[in-house]
């Protein structure tokens, strides 16, 4: 029966690949929020 069970589970891969298209975005999206905060010329901080 436990056979049964754990046939059903999706592999590993697709774990993993879940988890990487969760957390690659938003991953992304931290780094790229901390970078224009740094690096955006004076005027556009202004607009903000």
């Amino acid at each position: 029966m436990w056979e049964k069970i754990v046939g059903r589970f999706p592999s590993n891969f697709i774990f993993y690949s879940t988890f990487a298209s969760l957390v690659i975005p938003i991953l992304i999206y931290k780094i790229t929020r901390k970078l224009r905060k740094d690096l955006d010329p004076p005027w556009k901080k202004n607009q903000e």
